[in-house]
């Protein structure tokens, strides 16, 4: 039992490297499609909305227990507005103050976008009278936090983006009244 040791025998081959990597490979493939990239990242982008729509409403409750009624974004009763515009929105009532430092935007779109009813609008809605408000976020899939728009009080008493796209539009809200 004499062996001899050479400088061809230490090692791996280069097929048995090529056999292990490409295993590898497979084996990450098949688990990154289980696991659902896409869908995790939906679900954090609608927890970011959810959170986002409680620090708005935060900012909200603060006011309102400094003036005794909520910013209303026009003259109008009912008003449909974008919470970052800095002259019709939230932007221009809450910031810059005490309340809220800096309004959130979407995960998504890094903005607050109104696009209609397509399925890339998402973004953040308000409405609100001196009384009452609603907070609304279309969300990007159903879950247990969502509701179908139509089924949001808010959608119902008035126009407020997102409402009337159609039967399979998911809605995240906070209102005031409940």
């Amino acid at each position: 039992m004499n062996y001899k040791k050479n400088k061809f025998n230490l090692g791996f081959t280069l097929i048995e490297l090529l056999i292990v990597i490409s295993v590898i490979g497979v084996l990450s493939g098949i688990i990154l499609n289980a696991i659902n990239v896409q869908g995790l990242r939906q679900k954090s982008r609608d927890s970011q909305r959810v959170a986002d729509l409680k620090r708005i409403q935060t900012a909200l409750e603060l006011y309102f227990a400094d003036t005794r009624r909520y910013p209303v974004p026009s003259a109008s009763a009912f008003v449909s507005a974008s919470v970052n515009s800095t002259t019709t929105g939230l932007g221009a009532l809450l910031s810059p103050t005490s309340y809220i430092s800096q309004l959130p935007t979407d995960p998504s779109q890094g903005t607050d976008v109104f696009a209609g009813c397509a399925d890339t609008a998402y973004g953040y809605s308000y409405r609100a009278t001196t009384s009452s408000y609603a907070l609304i976020a279309r969300m990007e899939i159903d879950g247990a936090i969502t509701s179908r728009c139509s089924a949001v009080t808010a959608c119902t008493t008035g126009a407020t983006p997102w409402c009337n796209c159609g039967v399979n539009t998911n809605c995240y809200a906070v209102q005031n009244p409940f």
